[in-house]
Formats: structure tokens, sequence, C-alpha cells
């Protein structure tokens, strides 16, 4: 959908000069990537400021709003479409600029490693009652496995058990923050185990800016 970025271009008065970026992200997880990737471009390019342009579309109503397309009104009304912008810097110039916060979290290192100023609560595996949950490891050099959480059921199945759905759960932060261990993470796992007596199979990846691609 390069018109988008036509557009953009149009209404800014962007020079062609100006370099630009369009990035593509499916469901809402978009903010985390987009701010890192605007954080990095700003502290590897000396005096560089990087404008944020981010909107939410559908791919149905990819156009304008119209009085002759009541259709494309009714659904952009429903997903409820937006956009936001912000500008992100480094070493603000204090005298013309009013920096409003901070983008904190992941420090990058003079040796070019990385260091996160805070971790999220995290839930360690366990058997419970309930649902039980095990650690499956994928590659313990890279820290990777499946969390999986089994329902009672599974627990004292035997030959002439139905066999149980099997559901894959991706957890969200844009593979910058958030861990498949991540309390909230964990316990909507759970919920759904039981809820749906099916095992529940969340994946613990990689994350950037540690990682070039997720594993």
């Amino acid at each position: 959908m390069p018109g988008a970025d036509y557009q953009l271009t149009k209404l800014l008065g962007l020079r062609p000069s100006v370099k630009r970026l369009m990035m593509y992200q499916q469901s809402c997880f978009t903010r985390d990537t987009v701010l890192r990737l605007a954080k990095d471009l700003a502290e590897n390019n000396a005096g560089a400021c990087v404008l944020v342009v981010c909107s939410e579309i559908t791919v149905v109503t990819f156009r304008g709003s119209s009085d002759t397309h009541l259709d494309s009104l009714v659904r952009q009304a429903l997903f409820g479409d937006g956009a936001a912008a912000v500008i992100v810097g480094v070493d603000p110039d204090v005298s013309v600029e009013r920096p409003l916060f901070q983008l904190g979290g992941i420090l990058r290192n003079p040796n070019g490693t990385y260091t996160r100023s805070f971790q999220l609560p995290c839930i360690p595996a366990a058997p419970a009652s309930i649902v039980a949950t095990k650690d499956i490891p994928i590659n313990p050099q890279h820290q990777t496995w499946l969390p999986t959480h089994l329902p009672r059921e599974a627990l004292h199945s035997s030959s002439t058990t139905p066999k149980l759905s099997l559901v894959m759960y991706c957890n969200s932060g844009g593979f910058v923050f958030m861990s498949a261990a991540f309390t909230r993470t964990h316990n909507s796992c759970n919920g759904l185990a039981a809820e749906i007596v099916a095992v529940a199979v969340s994946v613990e990846y990689c994350l950037v800016p540690e990682h070039r691609l997720p594993a």
C-alpha cells in the first residue's frame, strides 16, 4: 500500500532526499516495534530526528471517508481506524525543543550488548490441581522453550480418553518485550486450557534488539 507513503510525503512537503521507511504489521502490537526502530535510527545517526507516523487501517477499507460510500463509513466506524505521530531524537536542544518523555527500558552498551532496565514478573512452570505447566526446551543456548499448559483431563487420561485439541498462543510485545512466562500470558494460557479443556502451548522466543531475528 504505497499510497500512504505518497500521501504523507505530499502532505508534509518532504524532499525526495528525506529517507523514509514503511513498515506493516498485523494486529495491534506495532507500538513497541516502531518505537524501538525509531530509537535505534536516532541513536545511530548523529543529529537525526525521526518522525514516526502510525495508522491503523483495515485492508477492506483502505480509502478516505466519503458520504457516497456508506458501507465504508460503517466499517471504519466499527473498526475505529486512527492515527498518531511522534518525533524521536537524541540529545534534544532544550532551548527550542521540549522533550515529553524518554524512551527507556533497553539501553545499548558501548560494546554492542544491551541492558534491560526492568524485568516483567514471571511465573515458573509447576504442577497444579486444575492445570499443570511444563517447559519443553527448544534451544537451551538461546533460552527458547515451549511452556505447555495441560488441563486436569490430560493428567488422568487413558487409551479410551478422547484426544485433546492443541492451541498455540503467541504473546504480545512486538518481539521486543513480554515473555511466555510473563504472569499475564501464563494466566491466560492456564485459563484457556481449563476453560475449553485443551492443551495450550505458548512460545518463548528470542527478543530484539539482543537478537536480530526472533528464533
